[in-house]
């Protein structure tokens, strides 16, 4: 798939790659472990899925290279994936197609409305990146009032 990538001109397939990074999830699996050639089996399988994220996505100074994404949580994962799908779906369709936006992107001090959704939405992987951290403090035992 990569490959494919490179030789269309870095155009198709559409890559969307995604890593969870979750220590204390993986430590807890190591816990639930049944011994100790499971957990260096565990161990093997994550040191190869980092070397190959860190060999295929990022260049020799550790740039992304790819957009890989990480997350936490399956609900920021959700959140991402529906956001990062509906931009490749517009993106593809917008191909060859004439531009969906006509005038000057740049309002100034006017504001957005509906008719502007073409140049301006939701912040849907920020919101995301704040509820994952709200649940974090919560987590963590912060009270919220």
């Amino acid at each position: 798939m990569l490959a494919a990538f490179e030789q269309s001109g870095k155009h198709r397939p559409v890559i969307l790659a995604y890593a969870r990074e979750d220590e204390s999830g993986f430590r807890q699996r190591l816990a639930d472990a049944s011994g100790g050639h499971e957990q260096e089996e565990i161990i093997s399988q994550r040191k190869l899925v980092d070397s190959f994220i860190r060999e295929q996505f990022y260049d020799a100074e550790g740039r992304n290279l790819r957009a890989v994404q990480s997350y936490r949580e399956p609900i920021s994962f959700a959140q991402r994936l529906h956001t990062h799908l509906r931009q490749v779906l517009d993106d593809l369709q917008s191909v060859d197609a004439t531009p969906r936006w006509q005038e000057e992107p740049y309002r100034g001090l006017k504001s957005f409305e509906i008719e502007h959704s073409a140049i301006f939405h939701g912040r849907d992987e920020e919101m995301g990146e704040l509820l994952q951290r709200l649940r974090d403090q919560h987590d963590a035992g912060a009270l919220l009032s």
